[in-house]
């Protein structure tokens, strides 16, 4: 794998987002839903990147709640579930942005109050769009609680549709697509939010059907908590996270996952320390990898634009 540091690139986003939803719409990725930060509150942020020639930023409207799933169906950006800020309230509404201001959609509300959701668009038809939304958080007599709970949505149904469970409940699931399947990776199963190593993943188009036959494979743990999952050039991989190698916390080495072997190797390291950063891939192979944080927890104000592939 080419040396990352090798074309790695900076622009500020002026906002230190951590642990962050994304969902790309045509050359405009969208980034919100993260959790707080020690010197400025972001919670209620969504941040708009424009990708298609050079990358720029601009904030958007704050989402009316917190700890969303963000996602998009028929070009509409979708806050998904989450919590109202200052309150322990959690709501099961969707949330869509009308121009300069977010209203609540048309869309049915979820059949479970949930917060910290992983949300899978599928854009690629327009009529017949859906999202999944998988995992979570609700509140069970004032304990919250995770859970497995799938589920899916189709444009111009009349509610969502309840499909097979994950393989164990999460909440704040991190998601890439690969080669058209659905890697659900970390996530956390109690109130103490370590995230866990488990990797799930599902073959979209079995996602995304009619049906009740959704098959979950497990895969081996990953070798990092906190890691970044994103793909290269038919590559899973897991950037960043707490790992420990040669007996020492690292957390810049990239892993890949070998889909013959069914086993993660460590093949290359950041230029930086990175650990609950959120990352995309743009058709054209670049990955961009934003927020987290960096050294001594410090949080990454920036978006890093990495050229990740083999030689």
């Amino acid at each position: 794998m080419r040396d990352p540091s090798e074309s790695v690139q900076a622009v500020e986003t002026h906002a230190p987002m951590t642990a962050a939803q994304s969902t790309l719409i045509r050359s405009t990725l969208f980034i919100g839903g993260g959790q707080n930060t020690t010197d400025v509150d972001v919670r209620n942020q969504v941040l708009a990147i424009n990708c298609k020639h050079n990358i720029s930023v601009c904030k958007l409207p704050e989402s009316p709640v917190i700890q969303f799933g963000l996602g998009n169906i028929g070009g509409k950006l979708l806050v998904i579930g989450g919590r109202i800020a200052e309150d322990e309230i959690i709501t099961d509404k969707i949330y869509e942005l009308d121009n300069t201001r977010w209203r609540e959609s048309e869309i049915p509300t979820l059949s479970k109050p949930r917060a910290r959701i992983c949300v899978v668009s599928q854009t690629e038809d327009e009529n017949s769009a859906c999202i999944a939304a998988c995992g979570g958080i609700y509140i069970d007599n004032t304990k919250k609680i995770a859970t497995n709970l799938v589920e899916i949505y189709q444009k111009g149904n009349p509610r969502w549709t309840t499909v097979t469970s994950l393989p164990k409940s999460r909440a704040a699931l991190r998601m890439t697509v690969l080669r058209n399947t659905v890697y659900l990776l970390g996530g956390y199963e109690d109130l103490s939010q370590e995230s866990m190593p488990d990797c799930f993943s599902v073959c979209k188009s079995n996602l995304f059907q009619d049906s009740q036959e959704i098959v979950w494979d497990t895969l081996p743990n990953l070798p990092s908590r906190s890691a970044t999952p994103a793909h290269s050039c038919s590559t899973l991989l897991a950037i960043g996270g707490i790992t420990l190698i040669n007996n020492a916390t690292s957390k810049r080495a990239i892993h890949a996952y070998n889909f013959n072997l069914r086993k993660w190797a460590h093949v290359a390291d950041l230029p930086m320390e990175l650990t609950d950063a959120t990352a995309a891939t743009l058709s054209c192979g670049t990955v961009l990898i934003i927020g987290g944080r960096g050294t001594l927890g410090k949080k990454n104000k920036n978006i890093y634009t990495m050229e990740l592939a083999y030689n």
